[in-house]
């Protein structure tokens, strides 16, 4: 066998293996590829639908925030008014207090004075019984 022949035979079994390594290899990428090209298309759908879907929701969003801020301006507002009517409650019922108070000293005085006046009654008439 001469030389030439020898490295032309090993040059054809290297590409003929190069040739068998590069099908095999193109046949385990196209699954693969089908997955990537796959997944991109979902990529796709998906920025789509969020593009779709993000200016309702802003929409929706700022609606209820101003709902959220117009229900705590009327809580504020209730809140102040109910302080308001607490304050006033709080001062009619010092008022009452100091009236019954002042009505109650008076009526005690009152009272003691009549009980007093009914014993000096009661102790003149023993004094001229006595006499």
């Amino acid at each position: 066998m001469d030389y030439n022949t020898a490295i032309n035979t090993v040059v054809a079994c290297a590409l003929a293996f190069l040739a068998f390594s590069v099908t095999a290899l193109f046949w385990q990428a196209v699954p693969l590829l089908n997955q990537l090209l796959a997944t991109a298309n979902s990529c796709k759908a998906l920025l789509q639908t969020i593009e779709k879907e993000v200016e309702p929701t802003a929409k929706e969003l700022r609606e209820l925030m101003h709902g959220v801020n117009q229900l705590r301006a009327i809580t504020v507002d209730r809140v102040v008014d109910v302080g308001a009517k607490v304050e006033d409650a709080t001062r009619d019922m010092s008022t009452v207090v100091t009236t019954a108070k002042k009505e109650s000293t008076v009526i005690g005085h009152g009272l003691w004075a009549g009980i007093r006046s009914y014993l000096r009654g009661r102790e003149s008439s023993r004094n001229e019984e006595t006499r």
